[in-house]
């Protein structure tokens, strides 16, 4: 700038001071946005680094934890004739693609009983066993019409969670829609459809278990058939969840539950029973009935702190 300016003023310019002046200021102004630019390229790096320092520091906590997990596991299980080939390809340079691991999980406390010692659960409040929500009246009720519903009505696979509404809404997001910061939400496999027709009806009530028998009756694509009665229903999923208050009225029907986080190791079976415990565990003071296509019936509740299966016999 003064290279510029000094010559213009002490030696003279052919243009007028005026206009040396404007172009003095028009240098400044360049320069001065020239630094501003560098110094925000300058931050931006620095963030950018920082950035990437965070995601290799958490990478490396994720890669010592899993080799933890593999090294407690090998600890304890015997080397099989598979595994010494591993072993000796890795000595002699041989690179294989590795095989993703299970995640560790403890396993819940799993129990044999009787359509009747559930029924003795619900009702005595003094058992050391006994099912969250029994200081509810109408809790009782709502159980027992599950287990009925469950054991008696279903025609096929189901999930039914019961707890309060309050902390249905206290752990999935609101609106049907995920939050966006992490927080499990619940999503309507069929738009609304079940969650609308049992909307008012008591799960005593005669058309909440012709619906429920509906809903579980198993055909050709798991969808509603095309020539149901009802227009609405057809071709929609049949899937998802049943969440019921602890009076017996539905909170959301047919819903995905999404976003909870697996608690517990549940061998030999599928996604619902997975989702079951899951819920079991985040929703406080809930119990959870869940039923295979085969008939299969359990009870999940999270009991002192620790998750508990009940496996009827003669639940179905």
């Amino acid at each position: 700038i003064l290279c510029y300016v000094v010559p213009a003023v002490l030696l003279g310019s052919p243009l007028h001071i005026f206009c040396v002046g404007l172009n003095s200021v028009m240098i400044v102004l360049f320069v001065v946005m020239a630094s501003l630019g560098k110094r925000m390229l300058e931050i931006h790096e620095r963030r950018a680094f920082a950035q990437v320092a965070v995601e290799r520091t958490m990478r490396a906590e994720a890669e010592f934890k899993l080799s933890q997990c593999q090294e407690s596991t090998a600890s304890t299980t015997p080397p099989t004739s598979e595994q010494g080939k591993d072993d000796m390809s890795s000595i002699a340079g041989i690179s294989l693609p590795e095989t993703l691991h299970s995640a560790c999980l403890p396993c819940p406390a799993i129990h044999e009983c009787r359509r009747e010692e559930i029924l003795e659960m619900f009702v005595n409040s003094g058992s050391h066993d006994k099912l969250p929500g029994h200081e509810v009246p109408q809790a009782i009720d709502t159980y027992a019409a599950a287990l009925e519903l469950m054991c008696d009505h279903a025609l096929g696979g189901a999930l039914v969670c019961i707890a309060d509404a309050e902390a249905f809404q206290q752990v999935f997001a609101a609106g049907d829609q995920d939050s966006g910061g992490g927080q499990p939400c619940t999503r309507s496999s069929d738009q609304g459809y079940m969650t609308a027709s049992l909307r008012g009806i008591h799960i005593t009530d005669p058309r909440f278990r012709e619906a429920f028998r509906e809903f579980t009756r198993h055909t050709s694509n798991d969808c509603w058939p095309s020539d149901h009665p009802d227009e609405s229903a057809r071709g929609r999923p049949k899937d998802g969840a049943f969440l019921l208050s602890r009076t017996g009225y539905r909170v959301q029907c047919s819903a995905k539950l999404l976003g909870l986080a697996p608690v517990a190791r549940w061998a030999n079976v599928g996604t619902k029973h997975e989702a079951a415990l899951a819920c079991a565990w985040a929703v406080p003071g809930s119990v959870v009935f869940v039923r295979s296509e085969s008939g299969t019936l359990h009870l999940v509740a999270k009991q002192q702190d620790k998750l508990h299966i009940y496996h009827l016999s003669d639940g179905a």
